[in-house]
């Protein structure tokens, strides 16, 4: 079975945050730019696409409880919209999007 859980709203905006070295070494910028989107994945309009943990371990409860479970369960909205956007884009489309939501270090 695969779970797919899409965006789910947790703390892991402030774990990323409090992982990421600042200051003014070489990466500074482009640290700064990968908390920002993060935080904005996290705490911006998308965050209303996203779910908590708990609807992930319901999820989790139901696929291992049913006699004849699906293969594959998503999870919060997200979840489908991303899988649909990703087999629309192909690799070289889903690549160029995921590029430009997060920044590459230059």
């Amino acid at each position: 079975m695969l779970i797919e859980p899409g965006l789910i709203t947790t703390n892991f905006e402030a774990a990323v945050a409090a992982g990421m070295p600042t200051g003014d070494g070489p990466y500074a910028d482009f640290n700064a730019r990968v908390q920002s989107a993060t935080a904005a994945a996290y705490d911006g309009p998308m965050a209303r696409f996203g779910g908590p943990p708990e609807a992930v371990a319901a999820v989790i409860e139901k696929a291992l409880t049913k006699a004849r479970p699906k293969a594959r369960y998503t999870v919060t909205v997200s979840a489908p919209a991303a899988m649909a956007a990703r087999k629309v884009l192909g690799d070289r489309g889903w690549d160029l999007a995921m590029r430009a939501q997060f920044p590459r270090p230059r």
